[in-house]
């Protein structure tokens, strides 16, 4: 498979994040408790194909484990500090 730069860089952050969603739920960062679930399943209904929350399950779990990652995500950047190094940044080769 052959990928533009735009394309791999796409890839390879999907990976990341996916890796990270994993990372987050193993180390229970974000939790998955049946209660959990079911809550937002029914805060969410209409968003999912079955209506019944055993048939929607797994779909609850992704989409839930994506909502706390958003949040936590968001969290995190809202108070991160971020300073640039002008030096470094105007030393670096554009092509």
């Amino acid at each position: 498979m052959q990928y533009t730069e735009s394309n791999y860089f796409t890839h390879v952050l999907s990976n990341l994040a996916a890796d990270l969603w994993k990372g987050l739920t193993e180390t229970r960062v974000i939790t998955t408790s049946d209660s959990a679930l079911r809550s937002y399943f029914t805060a969410h209904r209409g968003d999912f194909r079955h209506q019944s929350f055993a048939a929607a399950h797994e779909e609850v779990r992704q989409a839930y484990v994506l909502d706390r990652y958003q949040a936590v995500i968001g969290r995190l950047t809202a108070s991160a500090h971020v300073s640039v190094d002008r030096a470094v940044f105007h030393a670096l080769p554009v092509s």
